[in-house]
């Protein structure tokens, strides 16, 4: 499993523009490894030009996201997984 916590505060223009790229890029990792990814991202303001928009999530190893939180709340995605 690939645990990925990750502190994307970012000025809000390009937070906007990775904002559905985070996911892709993800995927992409699980399926060059096969294994679960679980992305813990941090969500909110920090002041006026920085923003974090997710998204917490879980994607499984063909790269589909399994769940995942709302882009912009806040919240926990979870998932059972069954060992091989």
């Amino acid at each position: 499993m690939l645990l990925v916590p990750a502190q994307n505060m970012m000025r809000r223009e390009k937070a906007l523009w990775w904002q559905a790229r985070h996911n892709e890029i993800r995927a992409r990792r699980v399926q060059e490894t096969g294994m679960w990814l679980v992305s813990a991202d941090v969500t909110g303001e920090r002041d006026e030009s920085r923003i974090g928009l997710g998204p917490t999530c879980v994607i499984d190893p063909v790269g589909q996201v399994v769940a995942q939180v709302s882009t912009g709340t806040t919240g926990m995605a979870t998932i059972e997984i069954d060992p091989p």
